[in-house]
């Protein structure tokens, strides 16, 4: 499957699902935002764009290496204190644009950066934690094998 141009070209927004979690949070919810088709393109143009790099970590003083594979998109130049990553960012590629464009549209919110998380199989994960940024909201989307 490749990429096609004329994906995440919604004529009308898909619809969120709000999901009260506490009183300080709130999950909007929307399980079809982009196709099968549009995901298994997506994936395999990021396995084909990326260079995953293995994480590593400082737990207690102690170098730990993420039990997954990372990189991430950025504009160029931008620098991003609470990462992790060594290597440099990946500028947006068209589709990964378009993808971001379509989520700031829908949540009308603006998005620095995307951190992209590769489970390679059922070994690789992410435990619970806190993502300690000064921004508070996040976009996941996930791609490939159901969970």
């Amino acid at each position: 499957m490749i990429w096609d141009n004329k994906w995440f070209e919604f004529k009308e927004m898909p619809e969120l699902k709000e999901i009260k979690i506490d009183t300080q949070s709130t999950l909007k919810w929307c399980p079809n935002f982009i196709s099968k088709e549009e995901g298994d393109a997506l994936f395999n143009h990021l396995m084909k764009e990326l260079n995953f790099e293995h994480t590593v970590i400082s737990i207690y003083g102690k170098p730990v290496k993420l039990p997954r594979l990372q990189s991430w998109f950025a504009e160029e130049g931008l620098v991003v204190k609470e990462l992790f990553q060594k290597q440099k960012q990946h500028i947006w590629t068209s589709p990964m644009r378009k993808l971001k464009d379509q989520l700031e549209k829908q949540l009308g919110i603006e998005f620095d950066y995307c951190l992209v998380n590769l489970y390679r199989d059922g070994n690789d994960h992410i435990g619970f934690h806190a993502d300690n940024e000064a921004k508070d909201i996040i976009a996941s989307i996930t791609l490939g094998a159901t969970r």
